[in-house]
């Protein structure tokens, strides 16, 4: 069914596209998207999980773990699975009830999400590190909301 829908929907994007030409299918888009209101980045952001963060149904979070990675991997084989941004672990003990024998390293840099990620550490046999990962040796400052330190959408 999904194979389906998509092989339709690019069917379409090659018809419109030869009909009216790129330049002009964007134009028709961009107009269609603000006579009804619709903001096309934010389309775009939710399309691509940014945006996504409810639960882990929307996020896409549940997808990956049950389909895509059960799809390639034995839930009892020895993994290693690094969990970047893991705010209070609920990604990597979603990883770990489904991954038995995995190897889980979770990052935080946020000190006040890590303080709630290190106490299922235990629990769930999961390696914590109170740090952010970058391309270089630095300090940053973490900016996140005044009433909701544990944020999610906390960034440097």
């Amino acid at each position: 069914m999904i194979a389906t829908k998509f092989i339709i929907l690019k069917l379409i994007r090659y018809l419109l596209k030869t009909i009216f030409g790129i330049k002009n299918l964007e134009k028709t888009i961009v107009f269609i998207c603000r006579l009804l209101g619709i903001n096309l980045l934010n389309l775009a952001y939710n399309n691509i999980g940014i945006l996504n963060y409810q639960n882990c149904d929307i996020s896409g979070e549940n997808l990956v773990i049950n389909k895509i990675l059960s799809q390639y991997f034995n839930s009892q084989q020895s993994l290693f699975f690094f969990d970047i941004g893991a705010n209070t672990g609920s990604y990597s003990t979603k990883l770990r009830q489904k991954f038995k024998n995995a190897i889980i390293y979770a990052f935080e840099p946020n000190k006040y999400s890590f303080d709630e990620l290190s106490k299922i550490k235990l629990d769930f046999n999961i390696k914590t590190y109170n740090l952010g990962l970058s391309s270089k040796s630095c300090q940053q400052k973490i900016y996140t909301y005044a009433d909701e330190i544990k944020s999610q959408h906390a960034s440097f």
